[in-house]
């Protein structure tokens, strides 16, 4: 029986959407999409459709940048989900030796 190496990328995450795209990548994009049209196109009905596409922009933009831009070596969801989390902890201040609460 032969046997094949086979390459491991542990690096990054893997491109499963036409091997451009990552699962998350993916995601993120179709969600910001999704939820800009629906806000756009299922509330605001009457609204004519330049004013639709400046509605369905912000939540793309947003959709987009956490898909692609990495912030400190890792992806801006996370960044943003640890900085939550870091707002969010308990803190102590210390000045010259005098603890502050």
């Amino acid at each position: 029986m032969r046997r094949y190496s086979v390459p491991v990328q542990i690096q990054g995450e893997e491109r499963v959407i036409g091997g451009y795209l990552t699962l998350r990548q993916f995601a993120y994009t179709v969600l910001g999409f999704a939820l800009g049209a629906g806000v756009s196109f299922g509330a605001l009905f009457f609204l004519p459709v330049c004013v639709k596409l400046f509605l369905v922009a912000p939540f793309a933009v947003f959709g987009l940048l956490l898909a692609f831009v990495s912030v400190d070596g890792m992806g801006l969801d996370r960044y943003l989900w640890y900085w939550f989390l870091w707002r969010r902890s308990p803190k102590e201040f210390c000045w010259k030796g005098v603890e502050w609460n």
